[in-house]
């Protein structure tokens, strides 16, 4: 599913920010660091993947990397 240019994709940080040093990702939003950084230069398109993929970290629980 793709979001239209315009569309803006809010941010996935619920301010629970720690990154997990053995999972490699924020235990809050699930983002990885290159994530993070990328956030705010990222077009849409780029955002909902990322988005996307923490979600699935998430969704999958700890100790696996989607």
């Amino acid at each position: 599913m793709s979001v239209p240019a315009a569309t803006p994709v809010p941010s996935p940080c619920v301010s629970r920010c720690r990154i997990d040093p053995r999972l490699g990702y924020c235990i809050g939003c699930g983002r990885n660091r290159d994530e993070i950084a990328a956030w705010l230069g990222a077009d849409a398109a780029t955002r909902q993947a990322i988005a996307q993929r923490a979600a699935g970290r998430l969704a999958a629980g700890p100790g696996t990397d989607s």
